[in-house]
Parts: C-alpha cells; structure tokens; sequence
C-alpha cells in the first residue's frame, strides 16, 4: 500500500491531480469551492481567503529554504502547538470560530478572464429508471447534508495558516456532532416542544398555589407547573401515600401538634416532559409542629425521623440502603459532606445518628433516606429513591399566644421552587406555614400596617438543647451560652428574617418576592459553578432548568427547548444507566452472601438489555468505536454470568467480584459519555452560555482538585522552601521518534505558496489541491460515498459510518508511513548466524542471543542487552548440579514476546523467562525427583526474598492463578510445598513474579519466571513433563548461554529430532499458535492476536502481513495496553506493601484489577519497595498518560485528560520540601488507580478495532486461520466424543491438538 505521508506542496506540478473517475481536475477548484486570489506583488506573497497575509516582519523572521528543499512540514513550537484552552470560555469561543467559513468570491472575476464551467454528468433522459434512483441518491444526499457538511468542514480546514499533518481526527470530532444531532432533533420539532412545556394553569383561592387545567392532581407555582405532565405525574400517588410516615412514628408530647406535607421534588417532577424516565424519585417530607418550645420540637423531629428510618426498614415494600447525613468536615469547618450511615452503622451507633441528625437540622441540613422505591405495586417498577426530612416549627409564646416561625429549611418556600404537591391541601398549607392568611388572598393587595407574624431569632448555627441521660443518653450536653455576633451575622439574620416574613424594601410578598427567590437563585447558581462542564452536565441541566424557569423573560425562548433536547441525546440515555449501575451495585453490596435474589437479577437483566441496546448498532447504527464497545462490554458480562460462584447458569453471583465488575463497566461507560456529551454539547449552547457566566461569577466555587503535601516525618532539619525540583522528561521504551512527531507537524502554506513551480495566480489552489491528494482526502471521500450509495439500504443516519471513514484514515495516516516492502526490510536484519546446524541454533555476533531463526531474525540488538540483563538478574546461582542419584542441569531463556521487544514492539510489558530444569535418573525415581525440585524452588525463591533489591510480588500456582504471597510461602512452608508438588503433578503452570528495578530507569519491571520440570530416564530418551506444554515456545526461546541452548533443543525439542521448521514438527507448532489466535480473537484481545500471528509469520518465513503486525503494535491502542499495564504494576506494589505493613488486616481479600488477592499476616522487616521510585513511575504514568490524550491519533474526549488527571491527583502527595511526588499507600490508590485503567480501556478497544479493520493482509490470514481452526476444533470434538471412558470422562488431554496446553484451553460451550 502507498504512503499516507503527504508529500511536499511544492511539488505540485510533477504531482498534478485527478478526479476520482480519472478525468483531470482544474487545479482552481476544490471541496472547498473556488478560492479567491489575487496577483501577487513582488514583494507580498499570494493571500489566502479566509486569512490576510501575513506581514512583512513574520515572514522575513521565517528562516528562508531554497527550492531544491522538499519538505515543508515545520514542527510547531509550544505556542503554536493545539492544546486545550485551560478556562473553558476560552475553549468554547476557539469552537466557535472555527465556524465560521469565510465565503470566498467567484476565481472568474480575479483573475479578468471567464473560464469555462466545469462538466458534470448529465443523466440520459432516455433511462426512466436511472433518473429514478439518481434523483433518490441526490435527495439523500440533500436531506442529509452529507456533501455540504463536508464542503463547509474542507473549507474551515483550508482556511488555516498551517495546515496539520492528520486533518483527520479534527472531521472526526466535528462529524461526531452531526451524527449524535441525528438522536436528539429525529423526534419532536420546537412547536411541539414548546406546547410540551406550555401547560395553561390557573390560579386557586390561594393566590400563589396553581393548579393544571383540566387535571386536579398537581399543585405548586405556575412557573415549575407549565413544564410538568400531569397525567405522568399519577404514577407516583401511590408512593407518596406508602412514604408519608405512619401516625405512629411521630413523636407527640402535650402542648405539641405536628403536620407531615409530602412534595414530589427533583427531576422526577419533570417526568414525561424533560426526562422520558428519571434516574431518581426523590420526595420531601416537611415536619410542621406547633408547640411553646423550638428545641424541643427538634428533639421530637430527630425522634420522628429515627423512627420513620426504622419503619422503612422493617417494612418489604422498598429496599432500604441507609441515611445520608450532612456533617461539618473536621479539616475545613466552613464545609459540610455528606456522611452515609448504612444499616449496620444506624443499628450500632444510634445514639451518634441521631446527634448528627439534630446537628444537620439545627443548620439548615436536610437527612436523606437512600434507597430503592417500588414505584407501583402492581408491577416490577424500581427506581433509585431519596426521602428528605425537613422541620418547619411555629414557635407559640405561653404569654400573649403570639406565633413565631423557625423554619430550619434551608430556603423558605424553596420546595414550592423546586416541586409540586400531589395534594393541592399539602401545597395550600406548606404556603400557610410561611404566609398570612390574608395575604394569600390577594396577592396585589399590600398588607395592612401591621407587625409581621412571622419572625426568625432563633441563629441556624445554635444547636437545640439536648435530651436528658433518662432517655437512653441520645443527646449529649449543650451550652446554651449565647456567642456574640458580628455585624454581618446580624445583618444576615435580619435578611433572613425578612425573607421568612416577606417584609421587604419593595413591598411584594409571596414565593416570586426578590426576597425568596434571591437567596435560592444564588445557591442555584454556585452549585453550577461547582460542577463540572462535561462529567457534571446533566446535574447542571437540571438546576439549569430551576434557574430558567424562575425567570424566563432572563433567556432566550429557545433554552428550554435546546436543553429538552439535550435530555433526549445518547448522553443523557447512557447517563441513565449508569445510574442504574450505581443503584445495581448497592444491592449487590446490600445482598452480598445470599444465595440467590430474583429482585436483583431482574433489575441486572434490566441493566444489561438497556447498556447492550444502547451499542447495539443493529436498530441505531452506530460508530466503529461505539461497535467495539458493545463487543467488549458484552464480553464483561460474559465473565460474570453464569460464573462458578453463580447459584444459575443465567444469573450473576452476589459477591464482591461482580462488584467489582459493574465498577469496572460504569467507569468504561464514563470515557464514552464524555465523548457523547462532547458531541451534544454543541446543539445545547445555552448550557454552555450559563456555565461560563457562573464561572465568572462565582471562581471560588470551581473545582480545583489540589495534590496534598506529605506529612513529614523525617528530614525535619532540612532547609524549609527548598527550590521545586525541574520536572523531568520520561523515556518511554522504544518508540519511534518519528511517529511521536507528528502532533507537531503541520504545513506551512505561505512556504508552499512561495516554492510552488505553478504560476503564482493559481499557487493557492495548487498548493491546497496538493495537500488535499496527499493526505488522500478525495479518496477517502469517494471511497465513503461508493460504500454508502452501494449498499443494501441507505441508512436513517450516514454519519456514523462517515465517523469510521475518518477514524479509519487518521489512524492510517499515522501508521502507514512507510510501504510495506520497506518496513519489513528495516524490521528483518538478516545478522543471524549459524553455529550449530545439528540442533538448528543461530547467533547473532556481539550478542548473547542463541536459538532458532524465528526468535532472532527480527531481534533489536541495542534493547535485547537490557533484557539480557533483567535475565540475569533472576539465574539461580546456587542450583546444585547434582542430587543423590540425579543429574541435574537448568537452562533460563527469554521467551514470550519479551524477544520482539525493540524494532517490533516498542513497549516491554513484562520480561517472560522460562527456567528449564532437567533431573536425569533411574527409571521409576520421578517422585523423588520432584520432591528434590520443590527443595530447589523454594530455596530459590528464599534467595530471591533476601537479595533486597528484588521485589517479589509472589508465586502464582495452578490453572486459575492462586497467588501466595512470599510472607505466605514462608509462614506456611507446609502447604505451600503441598500445593506446589498438587500444581506440578497435574501439569498447571507454576511461576513466581517479581519485580526488578530498571537499569538508571525509573520504572518497576515485572519478571515472570516460570518452574519447568523435565525428567529424562538414564536408559531411554522418554521425557517426562511437569508443565503445559507448548510447542510454540521453542520456536520464541532465546538462551543466554550456547551450552543451555543446546542442551534443551536435544532433549526439548521436536520428538523425532528433526529439523523444527518442516513437516509436522512445524504444523503441530502452527496448530497450537492458530488456537491461541483464535482464543484471543474470541474475546476480542486483538493485540494478543497480533503477537502469535508475529510468531506465526516468523516460523513460516512469511513477511507479507509482518508490516500489519508492526502497525498494530505501534499504534496508540499499544500505548494504551502499555500504559495499563504501568497501572495494573502501580497496584500490585501499592497492595505488596499494605499486605505487609498489616494496613488491610480488616479485608479478608481486595480485588487487584479482576482478581481476588488473598491477604496474609503482615511482617515487620525492611521493605524492598523504594517509595522514591514508585512516586517516579506514577510520574511518568501521568506524564505520558496525558501526552497519549492530547495526541490527534488516540482521538480522544477533549475533557477525558483532565478526568483522568484529577482521578490521579487525588492519590498523590507532594514532599513539602523536596517538592518529590509520591504515590499514596493506602486502599483508595487501588480503587482509583482501577478506575483510570477501566477508563482508559475504552480508547485501546476503539483504535484497535479500526487499526485491525485497516490491516487489510492480517485480517485476511486471521480470518483464515480461525475458520480452520474452528473445522479442526470440531473434528476433534467428534473424536473425543467417540473416545469417552465408561466413567463418562474423556482424555482431553491426549487427544487435543499437539501443542494445546489446558492453561490456554476454551470453555467447552466455546468449542
């Protein structure tokens, strides 16, 4: 395949241009329409339309080049370089101008001469049925827009000063934004939705209560009821008659009487109208007591609530989850968090809940129950609920019987703001609470001179008096001693005493008086201002849509409507069930250890039908990495359905691996959703408009993640205000330096004007024309048109498959640099030498490589020493060399894909060796043999703990990979050597995996060394194995030492003792690499897939897909793979030194990843982990996590980097002094740490799949090479079948395909 590089503008006459029927095309025209230009002066060079030339002074700045140079491709310097705005504004207003498209004027009046008009083709009229399907095409592509937007995207792209090296990725994110617009405009127009959100209301006997006309179901104020359904409102009677607290519940005392108001609040208050289905139901319960004392109502509501909490617990009607309490935050007292108090904690520790109850209360904070509410009772109709409780006490006098209002809400009427009373008698004495009674008669009437009944004394920081020790010690002691206020308190209370009152300057009462409405518009407006633009967008919809309806005249009329269409986009659809995930995860926790739970499974099934549908492009068509998505996706609940733990084939086990699971899947879905809302965000700019005034407006709310500062505990005398350390620059393996330089590429057109060998009046369409060919933008735009009009149907919405067009040809314009004849050249060195042509063993001079061909012809000398190294690092020195009546001889060789790494792969995951052990003895004597090699282990693995500078993780036995710890293996010798000889009898593999600090590097290497036992009988050649065996390993091992090369080719090669690359010996080895190819395909590991079908090609000598090979394995998607295998490492050290330090004593378990990791005793000795160098590895992590987002071939969401970077902020912490970062150790790290993984995995599966649908000679063989594996399989299942024992169990193992070990083997439902 040719090169994708473009190549110089100024060649633009030698290179010329066709259309794409081959006819020539007229250099002055283009996608984006003609261009405008003007003859040049002698001394200024050609302007472009859409940008004045630049001046005289930039121009003779430039360094000049002479025209023999062929490259006009110049790195951009940092402040050229396109990176995101940090202020959003900033971010929002580049969006915007980019557009902008500067219409250009016709070429004909330039230049003073007509030029002829260019031919098109005609349709014949004498072909009826060629004009019919023509005249279908053209109306597609009219409705669709298809040619016009990518007119209109050409021109924005010609219009720049410099030209980027991939214009791809950028029609990637502005195509995404027509494709999603095709979801949120296909069902409703602004007619309709304007009447949706104008309902006609009226007015009842009390002025500000209003009802819908013609329903009697719904009451509150006209503004929150124009935009409500009433009819979708019925469902939730029932409910809120099941909520309301039972008469017994309430606390009564003589002299009190107390009223429960129940108000429907949140967005299920918009159900049908802005949310089709609401994430969540949440309902207010407002305490209105009467009585001569305030705090003793508090004490009768805490008590109240309590016993409503323990009723919702006994009944079966709702789940309960616990009860969210705001608490003062110890470190910042002026901050309030939210602490939740599940059953346990509520149970054990009441008289504390019921203190921090009256603590929120007493400061204007509202209890919230969580749970699960069954929406209706005759059906299946859960959703994810709230139950809030507030107090409003009317204070009494016993003297003169005047009434006072303490209302310890935290806005007076501020439920009427957000919510609506199912009861119009509810909503009519909630506003009696606050208001007179005449002055809800006539709201325009100004009251009669008069004191106000309703006036608040009481301070919201004063704490009501605590409960005597007689009534079972809730309370504890209070001071009553009253603190001296300033100014601004006194004020601020007069404030609010007048908004409780409605005694203001203007004279106006009621819920819409400047004296309500100001304090909660304000509390609105910051929460917007806290929130995140992208990750928080539909919390901030929603208070969007209290800020707009408080005042409309304050918006455009369209606001409402771009904001109703934006709750129907595939964000908001993906949003909704990532909160059913959230609600799922609590009930797994909730019944974690119960056998079975139909509830649950019924609402995972739910789960998983709406997250699967949602990809599914089967009904929606959708994009290439939305595809790979659901193919992973689906392959996670594959791994949790049905699984061992399960009591059914069909159901998931309640336990913490599913946990862990839906985590897992929920913080996947979370890099999506920043990209759906990415692209739905444009169709919605009032959000945008809100969001950046409340920024301004309040800067101090914006989130501004900080990394902590270490408490030091030693180097105290250093010298305070040491100079910050010069952030350093990590390597990151092999890369290629070209392929990194590409960001920084970009076209100069003002340097390809000046170098073009055209005439200067049509330089500027040449050299854009030129640009256009070589990044192959025509074809790609034929070659989309020819697949889409050609097809079976013309779909609903073309973009998604414009979508992968694009993101298919900038990822081959980063890979397919270099033709393939040339690659593979550069890749095959053809250094190796024969030295021993018995045993078919190769060398490669100056190195200490030795082994087959097909392990060396592809070797990057220069990395393969730092390899070599590592290696030697893990030799057992002291293995004795016999043993009783044994013989005994080790061999240590690099195997796996550990060789490739270098010219072929540029990312080392981990170092695979493969120890080799040969006991030769009498025959009959192998257990005695085996009993002497588990001595030899355990020894080695015992010198390995004591080295100090190697960090052993631990050793991982068996088929489903038990790991013991090495504090484990010591503690428990016994067992431990039980399990061991139990493993190596039944053929499972064994290994230890280590840790090894790289060479003046800054990076943990991971090292698994695995025990391969071998025993040859002295009278015959039979050897017998204590390991899977895997025939390809021979043709990838690569020994340090000749004699160790040899020594295993005689006794651990091929059978017959034949040459390994002919005739069976090669087919067997084949046929075992073709199952891993077609396992790994199967779950779609298709990095995995390309590295066997590496070794594939190099055991057969094929080269012709190794170019596709390289590609894969250079690609972002690789970056990815390497990336989190940094993370999965960061874990693993993070969780050796919590297990020996003790600090997880509590956890019998913890998930590392997926994987359940059992916890061991804690041991005092010095730790061989350097805190230093694993604070430098989460650097570089973060480092080239952030380069790899930022980059254009990674195509990723804009705000995913700074997701991700606030996630690892978090868990790191700053050396006051050194000004060092350090990686925190504790239980969170893991946590988080898994989340960024899971994040980022989404961006490896989408590359990965377009880079495998680009490899066009790969994909052929794989798709070969798994249909004949499959016939193979099946042939082979025949014969087992056949050969099954009386006692119904098969061989397996003697009849699967030579080469296939069980650790690799398929479920049989697969097979």
């Amino acid at each position: 395949m040719a090169s994708r590089r473009p190549t110089a503008a100024g060649n633009v006459s030698q290179a010329g241009s066709r259309r794409t029927d081959g006819s020539p095309q007229s250099p002055q025209t283009g996608f984006g329409g003609r261009r405008s230009v003007t003859e040049p002066k002698a001394s200024q060079p050609p302007t472009r339309p859409g940008g004045a030339a630049r001046s005289n002074s930039v121009a003779t700045g430039r360094s000049r080049r002479t025209r023999k140079e062929s490259a006009v491709y110049r790195p951009l310097t940092s402040s050229q370089s396109r990176r995101r705005p940090t202020q959003p504004a900033a971010s929002r207003a580049t969006a915007r101008s980019m557009q902008t498209i500067t219409e250009r004027s016709d070429t004909d009046s330039m230049i003073g001469s007509p030029v002829a008009e260019r031919l098109r083709y005609v349709i014949p009229e004498d072909d009826p049925q060629l004009q019919r399907r023509m005249g279908i095409i053209q109306r597609y592509l009219h409705e669709k827009k298809l040619t016009a937007d990518m007119k209109e995207l050409c021109g924005m792209l010609l219009s720049m000063p410099d030209l980027p090296y991939n214009p791809y990725p950028g029609f990637v994110r502005r195509l995404r934004r027509n494709s999603e617009k095709f979801h949120m405009f296909r069902e409703d127009n602004d007619d309709k939705i304007t009447q949706l959100l104008e309902n006609p209301t009226y007015a009842t006997s009390l002025g500000y209560v209003s009802g819908v006309k013609g329903y009697n179901n719904v009451w509150g104020l006209s503004t929150i009821l124009r935009c409500v359904d009433p009819g979708a409102l019925r469902q939730y009677e029932w409910l809120l008659d099941d909520l309301t607290p039972k008469e017994s519940s309430i606390h009564k005392e003589e002299g009190y009487s107390c009223q429960v108001l129940m108000a429907l609040v949140g967005q299920s208050v918009f159900t049908s109208t802005f949310y089709p289905h609401p994430d969540i139901v949440a309902v207010r319960v407002s305490y209105v007591s009467v009585g001569p004392d305030a705090e003793q109502g508090i004490s009768m509501f805490v008590d109240s609530v309590v016993n409503d909490v323990n009723n919702m617990d006994n009944q079966n009607t709702h789940v309960y989850f616990g009860v969210s309490v705001p608490t003062k935050d110890e470190e910042f007292p002026g901050l309030w968090e939210n602490v939740f108090w599940d059953q346990e904690m509520v149970l054990n520790n009441q008289g504390d809940f019921w203190n921090a109850i009256s603590e929120a209360t007493v400061n204007n904070k509202m209890a919230t129950f969580e749970g699960v509410f069954r929406v209706d009772p005759f059906s299946d109709t859960f959703r994810r609920g709230q139950k809030q409780y507030e107090l409003h006490f009317i204070e009494v006098s016993e003297k003169d019987k005047t009434e006072r209002l303490v209302s310890f809400a935290e806005f007076p009427l501020g439920t009427l703001h957000e919510g609506v009373f199912l009861q119009k008698s509810h909503a009519e004495a909630y506003l009696n609470i606050f208001m007179p009674r005449h002055e809800v008669m006539d709201k325009d009437q100004p009251p009669p001179s008069m004191q106000p009944r309703y006036k608040s004394d009481l301070s919201k920081n004063d704490q009501a008096e605590d409960k005597d020790e007689s009534k079972g010690g809730k309370k504890k002691s209070k001071d009553k001693q009253v603190k001296k206020r300033t100014k601004e308190e006194e004020k601020r209370d007069g404030e609010k005493g007048e908004e409780e009152g409605f005694v203001g300057s203007s004279g106006k009462y009621g819920p819409d008086s400047w004296q309500v409405k100001s304090p909660i518009r304000e509390h609105i407006q910051r929460k917007i201002a806290s929130m995140h633009p992208e990750a928080e967008v539909f919390d901030v919809a929603y208070n969007a849509i209290l800020l707009i309806l408080m005042d409309r005249n304050a918006y455009q009329p369209t606001a409402l409507i771009q904001i109703y269409r934006l709750l129907r986009s595939t964000a908001a659809r993906l949003s909704s069930i990532m909160e059913h995930n959230n609600m799922l995860r609590s009930l797994v926790a909730k019944y974690e250890g119960v056998l079975q739970s139909h509830f649950v499974q019924g609402e995972f099934k739910k789960y998983k039908d709406a997250l699967l549908g949602l990809l599914d492009s089967s009904l929606l068509e959708r994009s290439s990495d939305m595809n790979s998505a659901y193919i992973d996706i689906q392959q996670r609940f594959t791994g949790v359905i049905g699984s061992d733990d399960a009591v059914d084939p069909h159901s998931i086990p309640l336990n913490k691996k599913t946990l862990s699971i839906l985590r897992s899947i929920n913080q996947y879905c979370s890099c999506i959703q920043l990209q759906l809302i990415e692209d739905c965000l444009i169709h919605a700019p009032i959000l945008d408009e809100i969001i950046q005034m409340m920024y301004l407006t309040f800067p101090e709310e914006m989130p501004r993640p900080q990394t902590r500062q270490m408490e030091r505990r030693q180097d105290k005398k250093k010298k305070k205000g040491a100079a910050p350390l010069v952030s350093e620059i990590f390597t990151h393996g092999a890369e290629d330096p070209d392929l990194l330089k590409h960001d920084k590429l970009a076209v100069d057109v003002e340097i390809g004007i000046e170098r073009a060998s055209v005439p200067k009046v049509i330089a500027v369409e040449a050299v854009l024309m030129q640009y256009m060919v070589d990044t192959k933008l025509d074809e790609t735009w034929h070659d989309f048109l020819v697949e889409l009009l050609c097809g079976a149907y013309l779909p609903p919405n073309p973009y998604p498959r414009f979508v992968t067009a694009m993101r298919q040809s900038a990822l081959k314009m980063e890979l397919w640099t270099e033709n393939p004849e040339r690659l593979v050249q550069k890749l095959v060195h053809r250094s190796e030498r024969m030295i021993d042509p018995d045993n078919y063993i190769y060398h490669i001079p100056g190195t200490e490589a030795y082994g087959h061909v097909s392990a060396l012809m592809i070797l990057d000398i220069g990395h393969f020493r730092l390899v070599s190294n590592l290696a030697d690092l893990l030799v057992n020195q002291e293995a004795p060399k016999r043993r009783g009546n044994f013989k005994i001889f080790q061999a240590l060789g690099i195997a796996g894909a550990s060789g490739l790494y270098g010219r072929m792969a540029p990312y080392l995951l981990k170092l695979e060796l493969h120890e080799h052990t040969y006991f030769k003895g009498p025959k009959g004597c192998s257990g005695e043999a085996l009993q002497s090699y588990l001595s030899i282990v355990y020894d080695h693995l015992i010198d390995l703990y004591r080295t100090g500078t190697i960090l052993v993780y631990g050793v991982f036995l068996g088929d489903s990979g038990e790991r013991w710890s090495i504090h484990a293996v010591i503690q428990r010798k016994n067992a431990f050597m039980a399990e061991l000889e139990r493993t190596l009898q039944c053929q499972e593999p064994a290994f230890v995996k280590v840790f090894v600090v790289q060479e003046k590097g800054w990076r943990y290497v991971p090292v698994e060394k695995h025990f391969l036992l071998h025993y040859v009988e002295d009278d015959e050649d039979q050897v017998q194995r204590y390991f899977p065996y895997n025939t390809a390993s021979l043709y990838q091992n690569i020994f340090l030492v000749r004699e160790k090369a040899r020594f295993h080719f005689v006794y651990g090669g091929p059978e017959d003792n034949q040459d390994p690359f002919t005739g069976p010996n090669l087919r067997a080895a084949c046929m075992h690499v073709d199952h891993l190819i077609k396992y790994y395909l199967e779950r779609n590991d298709l990095l995995s897939v390309y590295r066997w079908l590496t070794s594939r090609a190099l055991m057969h000598q094929h080269m012709s897909y190794l170019p596709d090979c390289w590609r894969m394995q250079h690609s972002p998607a690789a970056t990815v793979e390497y990336l989190n295998t940094l993370n999965m490492n960061m874990q693993e050290l993070v969780l050796y030194e919590l297990e020996r330090t003790g600090r997880m004593l509590g956890e019998h378990d913890v998930l590392v990843g997926n994987q359940l990791i059992k916890l061991t005793q804690p041991e005092e000795d010095e730790s061989p982990l350097n805190t230093i160098l694993l604070g430098k590895m989460a650097n570089a992590y973060r480092q080239k996590v952030s380069v790899l987002l930022k980059s254009a071939a990674a195509m990723a969401p804009r705000s995913l980097e700074e997701m991700v970077q606030s996630k690892l902020q978090i868990i790191t912490e700053r050396d006051p002094i050194t000004k060092e970062l350090f990686l925190l150790i504790d239980g969170e790290t893991l946590k988080r740490l898994q989340d960024v993984r899971d994040m980022m995995q989404h961006i490896q599966d989408s590359v990965v799949n377009d880079v495998h649908n680009c490899c066009r000679e790969a994909q052929q063989a794989i798709k070969v090479i798994a249909m004949e594996t499959q016939a193979r399989t099946s042939r082979q299942r025949v014969t087992l079948e056949s050969g099954r024992s009386t006692d119904g169990q098969s061989d397996s193992r003697l009849r699967i395909a030579p080469g296939w070990s069980e650790n690799d083997r398929v479920s049989d439902d697969r097979w």
